[in-house]
């Protein structure tokens, strides 16, 4: 696992949060489905649990 972390994402109106692809790259997660995710802002610290990672249409 390389150094990516930590990284300043933007959180959408509808609820998604992009993940630059090189940050999925660099922590070898292409193939998982789900994942636990901390997000901070401020000095609120928000953990969700078994979010699924949208993933490029394969056609």
């Amino acid at each position: 696992m390389g150094d990516c972390l930590p990284i300043t994402v933007k959180v959408y109106i509808n609820n998604q949060v992009l993940i630059p692809a090189n940050v999925v790259r660099c922590l070898g997660v292409e193939s998982v489905d789900f994942i636990d995710v901390m997000i901070r802002f401020g000095s609120r610290l928000v953990r969700i649990n078994n979010v699924r990672l949208l993933k490029p249409s394969p056609w």
